[in-house]
């Protein structure tokens, strides 16, 4: 007994190209009604830190010096030769000095200030995003 096979007729894939010209139409349409072509704020160019500057790098800026002394119970902090009431006047006086230029920040103390002391004091600047920190010690 032999099985016989039906014939499929095989159907022919046609594109519909009128209407797939309609859907790119379309889209072409949509991105172009909510698209902007207009620049936007954030991109306009201003030139306010050029001009504030004028062309002035960090190396020409004198580098801010924290002195660390000994006040008794407390530690007295000078910076730039301006006695701080404390790390927040020192923190305001960094965050200034910072919208300037990123300088170099020495920090000097003498033999009788703890090393953690002086430690956290150069973290204190490092936390006011200035990356040239350093310290040294008075005899």
């Amino acid at each position: 007994m032999r099985l016989t096979r039906q014939k499929r007729e095989k159907s022919s894939s046609v594109l519909n190209l009128p209407a797939m010209i309609d859907v790119v139409m379309l889209i072409l349409i949509f991105f172009m009604v909510t698209s902007s072509f207009n620049r936007p704020e954030q991109h306009v160019d201003a030139d306010v830190a050029a001009s504030a500057g004028a062309g002035l790098t960090p190396a020409d800026f004198e580098p801010i010096e924290i002195e660390i002394r000994s006040g008794g119970t407390d530690l007295q902090l000078y910076c730039d030769g301006q006695l701080c009431d404390g790390f927040e006047m020192l923190g305001r006086l960094l965050t200034q000095r910072r919208q300037i230029a990123d300088v170099e920040v020495i920090v000097t103390s003498d033999d009788t200030i703890a090393f953690n002391d002086v430690i956290g004091v150069v973290d204190f600047c490092y936390g006011h995003r200035f990356t040239k920190v350093g310290f040294a010690v008075e005899d």
